[in-house]
């Protein structure tokens, strides 16, 4: 009878949850996940926590792999955009304090006139921030830099770098770190402290988070500041990444920067509801939906800014990136128990999704059905990075939804005569193939002209009869069609490879495209009245293709908005 009963409690120990397991059986299950993944870690620190304690804390790996120091409860760490939730809750906060309306045009609490690139009339609430769908387009050049000079107030970065608002408040959720920034700033105003400040005193102070920073520069935690600059940050494969840390000028939507312990009291505190931060009946509307994943009363999408993610349980919480780190929080709210993982691998998804897999469980449900093509709502439409929206493209194939799709929630909605992919942390916003053909065309024959280009300065090297205007005019076609592409190719480099340039740069470059796109539409016109000169056939199909490949680079130049430098 004792082997019977024994053998049965087995088999209900290994059919629960792990959620219900004690910290030893958190430890083994990540213990091996961790062995079975370590050829691609570099380290990586991971709490699992309820309301009232710390049921399991472990560290692998290395915070400097080439010096061998290890991953340690000293060790501190970049939150990335899980520094959001630290915004709402102080939305939260000054909304029971009756200084923000969370259905109030966030322009009541701004300065006059501060929102300069409004598309519609509607109102943008703090809602709309919360849920990231006000309707901004993406931003990119300001939100980070090298240089600590170039740290600018959050009035002065929200002034100086507006997006676009591109969809109607409330339609589409498009992801916005400026959006974010915007509602920190509102704290900041309505309730007369520095935001960094504010958070210190109404947040860290209270939950005795003495070992996280916030500012760009760390400069108000000391120990993080220092413990900052000994940590080594690499890619998800382990290369290294030399000098991974980026000041982030809109902080509030990503700099925080802790050790684990730290980073776990905040998620145990929001799975406590710990009425030190706010009241009971405060807490129960920060985690009622504001946005669905379909029509109302549907599954939630978001949570005054907390995202929902389904597993094997319903979760709640974000994740985050930098320039060297990740990190992720989740919170199940319904049995009372979080986990928190932080890396100092970039992009990394190994542990911030699949180590919550083998925890709580999968996405239940089955992978979008959709096939075909799709842009996503985080995209830029306007301005000399209107061409990035190509990098934002998404086939909906059966591999790729495969491999990346089958675990996330999706749903298809139909509004306003746009289809839409509705997903966690954004929007994919149906397109057809044949609305892609004009733009992939007009690159395509950008691309084939500059062949065309370096035929012809090569050829000038030897052909010495033709006349003296009609080389010169070869040769400075060529040489101006082909800078263009220089500025493009050095702007790509510092955004994808997160090594941003001095904001001027990105200005002086556009600039000069303009000026370069002026001076190739004097050619084109030049080059008409040369075409008269052409001595033999070869030499006017020759000029022609010339003057062709002139006119595509024009197009180019004037459809992407290369040279609209005042739009950055």
């Amino acid at each position: 009878m004792k082997r019977l009963v024994a053998v049965f409690l087995l088999a209900i120990m290994m059919i629960l949850p792990l959620k219900g397991a004690g910290a030893q059986e958190y430890g083994k299950v990540i213990a091996q996940y961790v062995g079975a993944h370590q050829d691609t870690t570099a380290g990586v620190s991971v709490a699992v926590f309820t309301g009232e304690e710390t049921l399991y804390e472990g560290y692998f790996g290395h915070g400097d792999m080439e010096n061998g120091v290890p991953m340690s409860p000293d060790t501190v760490v970049e939150w990335g955009s899980v520094t959001k939730l630290l915004v709402w809750v102080s939305v939260m906060q000054q909304k029971e304090a009756g200084k923000i309306d969370l259905d109030a045009d966030v322009r009541d609490y701004l300065p006059e006139n501060f929102l300069r690139a409004l598309k519609y009339d509607e109102k943008i609430t703090m809602k709309h921030l919360m849920s990231h769908n006000a309707g901004f387009e993406e931003t990119l050049i300001g939100m980070m830099t090298a240089r600590e000079n170039e740290i600018l107030s959050l009035e002065g970065y929200l002034r100086t770098f507006q997006p676009r608002q591109i969809y109607r408040p409330g339609e589409v959720t498009a992801y916005s770190n400026w959006g974010v920034t915007l509602a920190g700033y509102i704290v900041e105003r309505v309730s007369g402290q520095d935001f960094a400040a504010y958070v210190h005193e109404h947040i860290f102070d209270k939950l005795g988070m003495t070992r996280t920073a916030i500012l760009p520069d760390l400069s108000d935690n000391a120990y993080v500041q220092q413990k900052r600059g000994e940590l080594q940050c690499y890619t998800a494969d382990r290369t290294l990444i030399p000098g991974a840390f980026q000041y982030i000028v809109m902080y509030p939507a990503g700099m925080c920067t802790s050790t684990l312990s730290d980073f776990a009291a905040f998620g145990s505190a929001l799975i406590r509801r710990d009425e030190a931060l706010m009241g009971k009946e405060t807490w129960e509307e920060m985690f009622t939906p504001t946005s669905y994943f379909g029509d109302k009363d549907n599954t939630p999408l978001n949570c005054h800014g907390f995202w929902h993610k389904e597993r094997g349980v319903s979760m709640y919480g974000h994740g985050g990136n930098t320039t060297g780190c990740s990190s992720m929080l989740l919170i199940d709210p319904e049995n009372g128990v979080g986990m928190t993982v932080m890396t100092n691998q970039s992009g990394e998804t190994v542990y911030n999704e699949g180590l919550y897999d083998e925890i709580f469980g999968k996405y239940p449900g089955q992978p979008t059905d959709f096939r075909g093509w799709t842009n996503s709502a985080r995209t830029i439409k306007t301005g000399p990075l209107k061409i990035y929206k190509l990098f934002t493209l998404i086939p909906f194939t059966d591999g790729i939804v495969e491999e990346y799709f089958t675990g996330v929630h999706a749903e298809i909605v139909e509004e306003n005569g746009q289809t839409r992919i509705v997903m966690p942390y954004g929007d994919q916003m149906v397109i057809s193939f044949a609305s892609l053909l004009p733009e992939f065309a007009l690159l395509l024959l950008w691309g084939l002209s500059h062949i065309l280009w370096i035929i012809c300065l090569i050829a000038l090297l030897f052909r010495r009869k033709l006349p003296r205007k009609v080389k010169m005019w070869r040769l400075s076609v060529s040489v101006s069609a082909l800078l263009p592409s220089v500025g493009v190719a050095v702007i790509a480099c510092s955004l994808f490879g997160m090594t941003m340039l001095p904001v001027w740069c990105y200005r002086a470059i556009s600039a000069a495209g303009l000026v370069i796109g002026m001076v190739m539409a004097g050619q084109l016109l030049y080059g008409i009245g040369l075409y008269r000169q052409a001595n033999t056939k070869k030499q006017r199909v020759f000029h022609t293709l010339l003057m062709g490949s002139l006119g595509i680079a024009l197009v180019n130049i004037v459809y992407w908005q290369m040279g609209a430098f005042w739009l950055i």
